[in-house]
């Protein structure tokens, strides 16, 4: 057994589980219908769309008719299930995810405008690359029922349409507007303390439970501490939550978590991660390594030894050349000598292979 001693100047963390529980998002059908062109009127959940065609979501098309500035349509027809609401409710909306869509885009629910992304013309702004995600309002689900998801789609050339999902809604929980930053402060004798802020990026209010836990490599937790947290609803608000210092006995390496849970919500988010408290880590092999994957590959050459550059001159302009020669042995040449001559180098090598 071989014991190497290695000392690092960063403490290392590794992220091992993150999780977040909340509501199965529900897929939209993958067939939807379809029409080239441009008509205000598609939004209406009333319109009569028998003659249009039909179209698979996450596929783009090329248009070798138009070419440039063409307008598209989508309608997605999908049932909301009650069982939804009172959880949407406390969220305030329902969010929709629809992908990446090229080139720009509006969307519609029920004949309703609910979001943009990028710009039409005059004033055309790219964002095919943008993630689309709209907040569906309450009072405009139909519970049960046949709900339209109109989309409109422009783009300035031939490439065009909805390409890359997800395509998928589900209520809005607290996990989806509050960022979780959590730092790891090393203090003396191989200790360290933990600190969690909060963001909350709406105006709504926040009343929850933190369970923090230090735990050895084998799932022993050795420290805990829970916490309440209160965020104001403020857009934008920030909270800091501290833990106690914790002071290792004799382990070196722990699984730091916390798990947080709305007090009167079920959506949780659990994470933990390795944290290495000492920076002299001992990292035992087994045996003597082995060959894993063996050099099949036969050398063409060997480089033998490179000459000393000679014969620099100025040619008068700045440039500054040099000259040599490389002693190489190739399978047809035991001793083959090479020159080379390069500009604006102090050396070059130049290898011609058999």
């Amino acid at each position: 057994m071989k014991i190497f001693n290695s000392a690092f100047s960063i403490v290392i963390l590794v992220i091992i589980a993150a999780t977040v529980s909340q509501a199965q998002p529900l897929s939209l059908p993958q067939e939807c219908k379809y029409k080239i062109g441009d008509d205000l009127a598609y939004a209406n959940p009333s319109f009569n769309d028998a003659d249009w065609g039909t179209k698979q979501l996450g596929k783009s098309r090329i248009d070798t008719v138009t070419k440039t500035n063409i307008y598209e349509w989508y309608r997605i027809k999908t049932t909301i299930p009650s069982g939804m609401k009172a959880q949407a409710e406390k969220g305030k909306g329902i969010q929709l995810k629809l992908g990446k869509i090229d080139d720009v885009d509006q969307v519609f629910f029920n004949g309703k405008l609910i979001g943009q992304t990028g710009n039409f013309p005059p004033d055309y702004k790219s964002s095919f690359q943008a993630d689309r995600l709209y907040i569906i309002p309450v009072s405009e689900v139909q519970w049960d029922k046949e709900n339209l998801i109109s989309v409109r789609v422009f783009s300035p050339d031939s490439w065009i349409g909805m390409f890359q999902g997800p395509y998928n809604f589900s209520p809005i929980q607290w996990s989806d507007f509050i960022a979780i930053e959590r730092t790891i402060t090393e203090t003396a004798n191989k200790g360290f303390t933990t600190k969690i802020k909060f963001t909350n990026n709406r105006a709504d209010q926040f009343d929850g439970t933190i369970n923090y836990w230090v735990a050895d490599m084998t799932g022993k937790k050795l420290f805990t501490e829970t916490k309440a947290l209160q965020l104001k609803g403020e857009k934008g608000g920030e909270e800091e939550v501290s833990f106690k210092n914790f002071v290792p006995a004799n382990e070196s390496i722990f699984k730091v978590g916390y798990w947080i849970k709305e007090n009167d919500g079920m959506a949780t988010v659990t994470d933990e991660q390795l944290y290495l408290a000492d920076k002299q880590i001992k990292i035992r092999v087994e045996g003597e390594p082995k060959v894993i994957v063996g050099n099949k590959i036969k050398d063409v050459f060997t480089l033998l030894g490179v000459g000393s550059p000679t014969y620099p001159k100025s040619t008068g302009t700045g440039e500054r050349r040099v000259a040599g020669i490389i002693f190489a042995s190739t399978p047809d040449n035991p001793i083959a000598l090479q020159p080379f001559f390069c500009s604006n180098a102090t050396m070059c090598l130049l290898i011609h292979p058999a």
